[in-house]
């Protein structure tokens, strides 16, 4: 399983990736959505965790484009999206981000969730 990171601000993802580095984690990062998006559509099995405000594609967007790969999406914004948006996401972190929270996100989609692909 691979996660894939999506925010637009560097320095989120910087540790991030210090973080998934000391986890052991197979993991990709990106700060461009389209770039992201391509990348995904390559991926066989997958967790995505977005932010939801991204100039080309919107945290909203790349959950639903994520529902046709069979990817689970984690929403890791700084406000909490509305009851509708809500819906397209398996979990929603809020910024900034809990460390302790996110291994636990990651420890479920590694060991506890049915992967349906």
């Amino acid at each position: 399983m691979k996660c894939v990171f999506i925010d637009d601000q560097e320095e989120i993802l910087l540790v991030l990736k210090e973080w998934a580095d000391g986890q052991n984690l197979d993991a990709v990062f990106f700060t461009d959505p389209v770039v992201a998006v391509n990348a995904l559509e390559k991926l066989d099995k997958a967790v995505v965790f977005t932010d939801m405000n991204m100039p080309h594609y919107s945290g909203v967007d790349i959950a639903e484009l994520c529902k046709g790969f069979g990817f689970p999406v984690v929403l890791v914004a700084g406000t909490m999206p509305s009851s509708e948006q809500v819906k397209l996401f398996k979990q929603v972190i809020l910024k900034p981000i809990n460390l302790d929270l996110l291994k636990k996100e990651v420890d479920y989609f590694k060991e506890g969730y049915i992967w349906l692909n």
